[in-house]
């Protein structure tokens, strides 16, 4: 028996649930109540020709975006651009500037000074999220494990 959902309908459903984190009954809604919240999450859960569900597609989307904002991807991005201004025979000052800006924030990304700073604050965003989602494992052990962390990494940095 044919569907009674268009192609599109399904396709608009996968990409609000992927891209857009909607759960079935937002993207029923959106959608004018057909398909039902129900039958949304029968397509979410139903594994296509790969294996795979919507859920391991929207994991796979969510890699791929911080994969994309990982310093070593930052920095590549920014080799790119240095050569790419470097490579051109007629540098103008404009463009001498923008070389000068690129290898400035190429050094402060790898330089392990900031990044130090970086990975305390994502400690301390962490932390922030167990004080919230998980409040019996946060010690004051744990805290100040967090703080020695960043105190040691200075240390050994010769960092003030």
């Amino acid at each position: 028996m044919a569907s009674p959902y268009t192609a599109e309908a399904r396709a608009e459903a996968r990409r609000l649930w992927i891209e857009e984190g909607c759960g079935p009954t937002a993207i029923s809604r959106v959608l004018g109540g057909k398909p039902t919240a129900q039958t949304v999450l029968n397509w979410a859960n139903t594994p296509d020709a790969d294996g795979k569900t919507w859920d391991d597609y929207k994991a796979d989307r969510l890699d791929a975006l911080i994969s994309a904002t990982s310093p070593e991807t930052l920095a590549l991005n920014l080799m790119r651009k240095v050569e790419q201004v470097a490579s051109n025979p007629n540098l103008d000052p404009k463009g001498a500037d923008a070389l000068s800006k690129y290898v400035s924030s190429l050094r402060k990304l790898t330089d392990p000074v900031y990044q130090v700073g970086m990975t305390y604050q994502v400690l301390t965003a962490f932390l922030g999220f167990l004080r919230q989602s998980y409040p019996d494992l946060v010690t004051p052990e744990m805290i100040g494990a967090f703080r020695d962390f960043k105190n040691d990494a200075r240390r050994r940095l010769g960092v003030g």
